[in-house]
């Protein structure tokens, strides 16, 4: 059976990399004992000189696996590590992975001493690579360091599940449909479904190969909507031989999505859009906050600040602060890392690298609502954005896709025209009208305001009373334009 053991404890840092970390791989001596999630440096609230966050560091962790874990799948997962690795255990060097936002999976099944401390070490590089989305231009956020989200070893049986995906194509029908892939073509499925926890459906499935694709019928669903997220308890078994090998819970809810050239529409009802764009950065400690943090701030925009949507600028997000929405009805706008700039070969392959993972890892969330499948505000790229699209679509027929942009008639490959507009400045016109941007399409405003009126909660009292009328202009320009979806 799959068992996840947590590793964010007992971890060994030092900030500036030493070659003796990997040649003599055992001393911890001069190591500082730290726990995940963590940043690479403390920095100041503000004013700081961008260049000190570019370190080169190295993370150490001491991994005692017992005999028992013998004849197992042995996965480390790191969630987060930003922006670039490499990876030891011991003395054999496991992987590179590029990428500061996405999850990635290093098997060490065939590296580890059982029965004996083995030294797992991390060489985390967050300098600015040309090569590495969002980096390579001009980036209007930093991009902080460190083993900053959780790290797990992943313990799987030779026979066991390695993806499932959930959704649901029509709501007026009672199905379930799943995807599951497994290692090996033989056995079945035993699937349970729990409403809360009462038990409401239970059924047996043959496998179909290494790639099973079935409906379930649950009678009566429940929608997940934004006043009743219903979530259900999905648990997907694998057998072999009658002998259970694997057991994957997911939460899923029933929900269906769509974007028209009148507006926005959730299970069909027609919704306005109103939201805000959402970096995941604290002071001092960066990108480094546990799931306690990544929870509350859902909960701060949608109970606190009565928005219904957030974008995650500009990359995707925890799985803590994504979980939290579909827990509590909160829409999600989810986007690949970027901003302005589009670098060349390796650029692009990180950018397709990233959207692959970010959707395959989130597919199952019900708050997310489209993918965005564009560098933010980069210029048109024919070449790039048709392999996105067709990227995405390809993982994911029932979601879809937009690109945000602040380009006037931009070419258009999404579904969605997402566009900034900042044309509003106090006296004139709140927002563009959508025919003007781009004629005749599904139209939603992604960026508005912000650093066109800076406020700070210690300003006086004109100018935040000028800065609430600003964003209250906005948003009523969108509630009265049928053709806009909303306003974030």
């Amino acid at each position: 059976m799959r068992s996840i053991v947590p590793l964010n404890f007992e971890w060994y840092f030092q900030k500036d990399f030493q070659k003796e970390h990997l040649e003599d791989y055992r001393n911890i001596n001069g190591f500082e004992k730290v726990e995940l999630p963590h940043s690479n440096l403390l920095l100041p609230y503000n004013y700081l000189p961008e260049k000190i966050n570019e370190l080169l560091s190295t993370y150490k962790r001491i991994l005692f696996l017992g005999v028992e874990y013998q004849g197992k799948i042995l996965q480390l997962v790191f969630e987060g590590v930003a922006h670039a690795c490499d990876i030891y255990l011991n003395d054999r060097f496991l992987c590179h992975h590029e990428g500061g936002y996405t999850e990635f999976t290093v098997d060490i099944t065939d590296s580890v001493v059982f029965d004996q401390d083995n030294y797992l070490t991390v060489v985390v590089d967050n300098h600015e690579n040309k090569d590495i989305p969002p980096f390579g231009g001009q980036v209007d956020y930093l991009g902080y360091g460190g083993i900053y989200r959780e790290v797990q070893l992943l313990v799987l049986e030779l026979n066991h599940i390695d993806s499932v995906y959930l959704d649901c194509n029509d709501i007026d029908s009672d199905l379930l449909n799943i995807r599951a892939n497994t290692s090996c073509d033989r056995g079945e499925f035993l699937i349970k479904i729990f409403d809360q926890e009462l038990l409401i459906l239970e059924k047996r499935q043959p496998v179909q190969g290494k790639s099973s694709a079935f409906s379930v019928r649950i009678k009566g669903k429940k929608l997940w909507t934004l006043d009743d997220p219903h979530l259900y308890d999905v648990r997907i078994m694998f057998l072999v031989g009658g002998v259970i090998q694997d057991n994957v819970s997911i939460r899923f809810g029933f929900r269906e999505v769509k974007f028209t050239k009148n507006g926005f529409y959730l299970n069909r009802k027609h919704i306005k859009l109103r939201g805000l764009n959402r970096h995941q950065s604290y002071p001092y400690v960066g990108y480094a906050l546990p799931k306690s943090a990544q929870e509350k701030d859902a909960d701060i925009l949608k109970y606190d600040l009565g928005v219904n949507i957030v974008r995650t600028s500009h990359y995707p997000q925890s799985r803590h602060f994504l979980n939290r929405c579909d827990e509590i009805g909160l829409l999600v706008f989810e986007e690949i890392p970027g901003w302005n700039y589009i670098g060349g070969k390796e650029f692009r392959e990180n950018t397709l690298s990233n959207l692959q993972a970010m959707i395959q890892h989130d597919y199952n969330h019900p708050c997310i609502i489209m993918w965005g499948v564009r560098i933010n505000e980069s210029m048109d790229d024919t070449e790039l954005y048709r392999a996105t699209n067709r990227l995405a679509h390809d993982l994911d027929k029932t979601r879809p896709t937009g690109g945000v942009r602040n380009l006037l008639n931009s070419e258009f490959l999404e579904d969605v025209y997402t566009y900034n507009d900042f044309i509003h400045s106090g006296k004139n016109e709140a927002l563009r009208e959508p025919d003007q941007v781009k004629k005749g399409v599904p139209y939603l405003v992604t960026e508005h305001n912000g650093h066109m009126f800076p406020t700070k909660r210690y300003d006086d009292e004109p100018h935040r009373i000028e800065h609430m009328l600003r964003h209250y202009r906005v948003l009523n320009k969108a509630a009265a334009t049928s053709q806009i979806s909303g306003a974030i």
